[in-house]
């Protein structure tokens, strides 16, 4: 008898093995002391039978490509912040505001930054396929896309908004007393939105937060039968609270298209201030441009909602 004998439970694995009269684990992993198989890569199933025949990921030229305008966008709001720093002093600069300019710049920054963990996909799990069902480091990607780009996007127009509400009060002021307003009204003001945005996040990952989720494409049954599964990944919503997860996305989204409309609004009531002090005519462009492909977004996602192959 050889000692150190091998687990119970490995060499009933591999029994079962040599019952079926083939190789432990299909050739194509090795049976563990807990009696199931460690497949290798691109393998799965109990017996590392099955093997995956494609995983929907993103092409590495493509993320790459992203990323690379990614980076040349952040790169850009850098200089865009720097810029406006060093001539803050200068005439054009004190009536853009400067310190309005630097927060959207930075706001610009965040949102642009999301599509970092927006890219990530579960390839890095890939020699563990059929992968767990989810994973905590894609989780927290999912949730950060959306912390990063919301957070990014009400600070970016909650400060833009509060620049041409500004801007619009002293000009249409009628009185002949000046109009004032002290710094702490004017943040108060900008950052109110992101305050909103901030809370509907914070319930939301603690109630319903996304998840990374792995399904299997099983479309096509010549495929199945040879033992081959296709996958993809994807963000989805808690199905233990799918319904307050909904609700929550709907509170964000409706924040969002809610300061586009009043955006909309104050660059029509504004229309007539001089382009130095407001830029509106500039604004009013992203704005409804902005807007629009929200609404675009929301009614191709409403028509491919829960759509299998």
């Amino acid at each position: 008898m050889n000692f150190p004998m091998q687990e119970w439970k490995k060499r009933d694995c591999e029994a079962r093995a040599r019952a079926r009269g083939a190789n432990a684990c299909d050739g194509s992993g090795v049976c563990n002391n807990e009696g199931t198989c460690d497949c290798e890569a691109g393998y799965f199933g109990p017996d590392c039978r099955l093997a995956s025949g494609g995983q929907g990921y993103l092409p590495d030229s493509a993320k790459y490509l992203v990323w690379a305008i990614a980076i040349l966008g952040i790169a850009f709001g850098c200089f865009c912040i720097a810029w406006s720093f060093v001539k803050r002093r200068s005439k054009v600069l004190k009536a853009a505001q400067p310190t309005f300019l630097y927060v959207i710049s930075l706001g610009c920054i965040f949102s642009i930054a999301a599509i970092f963990p927006a890219s990530l996909d579960h390839r890095y799990l890939q020699d563990t396929v059929p992968l767990k069902s989810t994973s905590p480091r894609l989780n927290g990607a999912c949730n950060a896309q959306v912390w990063v780009y919301a957070l990014g996007f009400t600070l970016t127009f909650g400060a833009l908004l509060t620049k041409l509400w500004r801007v619009m009060r002293i000009v249409n002021n009628t009185s002949v007393s000046l109009v004032r307003f002290s710094e702490r009204k004017l943040w108060s003001i900008a950052l109110s939105p992101m305050a909103v945005q901030l809370a509907i996040l914070i319930a939301w990952v603690a109630v319903a937060p996304l998840e990374w989720k792995v399904f299997n494409d099983n479309a096509q049954a010549d495929k199945i039968d040879e033992g081959i599964i296709e996958q993809h990944g994807e963000c989805v919503i808690d199905p233990d609270n799918e319904t307050a997860g909904y609700v929550f996305l709907f509170l964000s989204i409706g924040m969002q298209l809610l300061l586009l409309v009043v955006g909309n609004v104050l660059c029509f009531l504004s229309r007539r201030i001089p382009v130095q002090y407001a830029e509106t005519k500039y604004i009013a462009f992203a704005l409804a441009s902005h807007l629009q492909t929200k609404l675009f977004g929301l009614l191709a996602a409403t028509f491919i909602y829960r759509v299998t192959a």
